[in-house]
């Protein structure tokens, strides 16, 4: 006799259950759950360090038509990601995620050796030097 749907579905959800138990029982749900928390606080920071790269670039006129497609990417996979992951976490959860991104945030940049503020060395440009080298007019905004 053929099974009804009604009859797969409720064999499924019976299996899923039963894997579900053992995943509790070996400490594995709490492990997934602590990776998955880890891994949205590096996106949410990258998401972070893509915005300042992609502001930079074009403040420069650096932006190259690959790198630029590359970041809408990545951008657009990040913003995927957050609605998928944000229908799991409380308002508190919320709370706890920005006051570690804090926390994260300053020690990355101990780590990594780049200062969270930066500001560029604008009295070492030399706009007319660098006109004249290349003989080009520049629009450079000094601000």
């Amino acid at each position: 006799m053929k099974k009804t749907r009604k009859q797969i579905q409720k064999e499924q959800t019976i299996l899923r259950n039963a894997y579900v138990e053992i995943a509790q029982q070996t400490g594995a749900i709490d492990r997934i759950t602590k990776l998955m928390s880890a891994n949205y606080l590096l996106i949410s920071y990258s998401a972070f360090l893509v915005d300042e790269i992609q502001e930079l670039l074009e403040k420069y006129n650096l932006t190259a038509g690959k790198l630029v497609r590359c970041t809408e990417k990545i951008t657009k996979a990040q913003e995927e990601f957050f609605t998928a992951y944000s229908k799991l976490i409380s308002k508190e959860q919320t709370i706890n995620w920005a006051n570690d991104l804090t926390a994260f945030g300053e020690l990355f940049t101990q780590f990594t050796n780049i200062p969270a503020e930066w500001e560029p060395e604008k009295d070492k440009i030399d706009v007319e030097k660098i006109e004249e080298k290349y003989n080009v007019k520049l629009s450079i905004n000094k601000s």
